[in-house]
């Protein structure tokens, strides 16, 4: 949590914005962690997640598990910060959960 709030006080300090009215767009990469050399010029890289229940698929899109598999990892997520950003009520909101 700590990281991502200092995520957001880099992007409101370097465009001088006020940090109560950022918070984060999100955008599933396609690409594998292991070939990202660079950060992205606002917000930063996520993975290292896991799906509960459920998997993404190579179409995009989240899809029942395989049978017998509980958790799968969730892919490579790209935290872009945002000025007033409302969800899409079209996209699916997934919560995370910390365990430790």
């Amino acid at each position: 949590q700590g990281f991502l709030t200092g995520v957001l006080q880099n992007y409101a300090r370097k465009y001088q914005t006020p940090i109560d009215i950022l918070s984060f767009s999100f955008k599933v990469q396609k690409l594998d962690h292991s070939v990202v050399v660079n950060a992205p010029e606002d917000g930063c890289y996520v993975y290292g997640l896991f799906m509960e229940g459920c998997r993404w698929d190579s179409a995009g899109r989240v899809e029942d598990s395989q049978p017998g598999c509980m958790h799968t990892p969730a892919p490579l997520i790209l935290f872009s910060p945002a000025e007033n950003h409302k969800l899409d009520p079209k996209e699916y909101s997934c919560p995370v959960y910390k365990t430790s």
